[in-house]
């Protein structure tokens, strides 16, 4: 009650000052509008809206809208959409910690890493490449780490998220519509409208008091800024009977039509003209393909004709095997810089390394070095 007198008193001593007004000082009514809403009507008629001035209509207005949002947000717990979007939630948990955690990343991940460890180290000793005796071991330890770290996240995570399904998210779709509420409640519809009905009672009755006749050359746009001119609709009204006068010339309406009817029929052209261009390329483009395709299967088939003569020729240079195969990266990008595709270059040097078609193995750039954790890293 102690600050509705003090605002009725604010107000009352605002009003009854009968200052003279003319063109310097605010009226009555300009002052009530400036307490009230923040903004003032001019002697031209416009509106001003005054920046710092927060009016106390506005923020009452906010209470009641930030209110009827809390109390929306509460009808929550009576909707069954609400419900059905926290089992979609549960089931959502549930999947993760079952598919992706536990099955993917912990089983299935670990026994692909056993397979493709095991293999290499394989592979390794079938080349008998340089340490070939530490393929098994080293794959051994490998295999074993991914494991130890694939299981030891997947499977505590999984059941961390399994439990979460069934408990954290049931908690927080319990508890999120009255904490959604109690802040809209609290922020835009009490905190909010408090401080600035409390800012306008410290900034308004002075402004109101002192202010100076709201002008468009005292607005800035920003501070005050000018937001309806009463003018702008006579304005509009005389450039649009300006324009009546000429715009309906019969010359000028001849003109126009004749315009629009070339413009027509250039459209038409234009669009005849662009179906037999699109016709063209693509015969084009087909031809080229078909050409390509055919210039590309006797390049192949001629390549692994004279693989073996290739073969036979680098064998007699002292190219064995296993040199042929720790340069095989190189051979490969020398291939496809010819214009081979993977598949045609991989088949050729399967045929110069004696390999009958294998899938070749894993290679690596040329300074990259073993570092156990980060090739587990990039297998995860």
């Amino acid at each position: 009650m102690r600050y509705w007198s003090r605002l009725v008193l604010i107000l009352a001593s605002t009003w009854m000052i009968t200052a003279h007004a003319g063109d310097y000082f605010l009226e009555g009514s300009q002052k009530q509008e400036l307490l009230l809403y923040g903004h003032m009507t001019g002697h031209d008629g416009a509106l001003y809206d005054i920046w710092i001035v927060p009016g106390y209509v506005p923020p009452a207005r906010n209470v009641r809208k930030g209110w009827q949002q809390a109390g929306g947000e509460l009808k929550a717990y009576g909707q069954a959409t609400h419900y059905r979007s926290l089992a979609k939630a549960s089931r959502a948990w549930t999947r993760t910690a079952g598919n992706d955690l536990l099955l993917d990343f912990a089983l299935k991940g670990t026994g692909t890493a056993w397979a493709d460890a095991m293999g290499a180290a394989s592979e390794r000793v079938d080349q008998r490449v340089f340490g070939w005796w530490f393929a098994y071991p080293w794959a051994l330890i490998e295999a074993t780490t991914e494991t130890v770290v694939r299981t030891g996240v997947g499977i505590p995570s999984s059941i961390g998220v399994a439990v979460g399904a069934y408990s954290v998210v049931p908690a927080w779709y319990f508890v999120s519509p009255a904490v959604k509420s109690v802040g809209y409640a609290a922020i835009p519809g009490t905190a909010l409208p408090v401080v600035a009905a409390s800012w306008n009672t410290v900034i308004a009755p002075p402004l109101a008091l002192t202010g100076q006749q709201p002008a468009p050359e005292r607005a800035d746009g920003f501070w005050m800024k000018r937001l309806k001119d009463p003018t702008e609709d006579d304005l509009r009204g005389r450039v649009v009977a300006w324009q009546s006068r000429w715009k309906d010339d019969p010359v000028l309406t001849a003109q126009r039509d004749a315009l629009a009817a070339s413009a027509k029929l250039h459209a038409e052209k234009v669009a005849a003209l662009r179906v037999l261009i699109e016709a063209e390329e693509t015969a084009r483009q087909q031809e080229a393909k078909n050409f390509e395709a055919e210039r590309r299967r006797l390049v192949a088939e001629k390549t692994l004709t004279e693989a073996a003569a290739l073969r036979e020729e680098l064998s007699a240079q002292g190219y064995t095997s296993a040199r042929l195969r720790a340069q095989r990266p190189m051979l490969l990008d020398l291939l496809l810089d010819q214009g081979m595709t993977h598949k045609e270059a991989n088949q050729m040097l399967n045929v110069l390394m004696e390999k009958d078609g294998s899938v070749p193995g894993r290679h690596r750039s040329d300074d990259e070095k073993t570092d156990p954790l980060l090739q587990i890293r990039d297998r995860l």
